[in-house]
């Protein structure tokens, strides 16, 4: 690198012309070589390398990726910003997107918003690269129309046919959860289910219920529950309920804190 005139007072602005120039290369060898691209022989590679860094020379990430079809950027949808679980999970997936080079964009979509989110604007096309789920699964229509238009979608906590997911097992989680109040000496254990109906959406909620039912089955006690919202006052009024059913009970299973 002596015999390259570079200590002209280096921008941070310079360009990739730059580069190319006082390397001895053309620009695309100088794409090529920042991209790793096996066509460049390790000593070109090299030489720009150095020169780039020389120069304070930042290939423009975002640029290159429009170029390649490409925005950086991965959406993820949570029904709420301040639970908990919801925190952990984004906090989590902005670790990873960051340590490679990729932004994360949040869109809260309240519960019954679901549809509206995935069908009718659907906000995040041609915005991001991926698509991120939390609390909740599109059903069969939503899941083609996410396939059609080519956004590559991951469910978290629930999974949907023809959508890659990540979750836990539900249904052993609160199985255990119930035998260790058994284990206790309880045998009149009440569940506060969640608003449990027919849909996907709440398959992790069934998923919980029988896993409840399972362990209080095998363990000869009768299983209780109550349906409702989970939220703060869902909590409040299904307890109330719960024990104005069922005045012995003992110990509750919450499907959700």
């Amino acid at each position: 690198m002596d015999d390259l005139d570079i200590d002209r007072g280096a921008s941070p602005r310079a360009t990739a012309e730059d580069v190319a120039r006082l390397a001895g290369v053309s620009r695309s060898t100088v794409s090529r070589a920042l991209r790793d691209h096996p066509r460049v022989s390790e000593r070109t590679r090299q030489r720009v390398r150095e020169t780039a860094r020389r120069l304070r020379y930042h290939p423009n990430a975002v640029a290159s990726m429009l170029a390649r079809g490409k925005t950086g950027t991965i959406g993820m949808a949570v029904p709420a910003f301040d639970r908990w679980y919801h925190s952990q999970v984004v906090a989590a997936a902005e670790e990873v997107f960051t340590a490679a080079g990729l932004d994360l964009v949040l869109y809260r979509v309240r519960t019954g918003e679901e549809r509206a989110f995935l069908l009718d604007n659907t906000p995040f096309r041609n915005r991001v690269d991926g698509l991120l789920l939390v609390g909740f699964v599109p059903d069969d229509e939503e899941v083609q129309h996410l396939l059609a238009i080519g956004a590559a979608t991951v469910t978290i906590g629930a999974g949907a046919a023809g959508l890659s997911s990540v979750s836990v097992d539900d249904h052993a989680g609160a199985a255990r959860m119930t035998q260790h109040l058994l284990e206790l000496g309880h045998r009149n254990i009440g569940m506060l289910a969640g608003p449990i109906d027919s849909s996907v959406r709440h398959q992790v909620l069934r998923r919980r219920l029988r896993g409840f039912q399972t362990a209080m089955a095998a363990a000869g006690a009768i299983p209780s529950h109550v349906n409702g919202p989970i939220d703060y006052q869902g909590g409040i009024e299904g307890t109330v309920r719960l024990f104005s059913e069922r005045p012995e009970v003992t110990a509750v299973v919450a499907a959700s804190d």
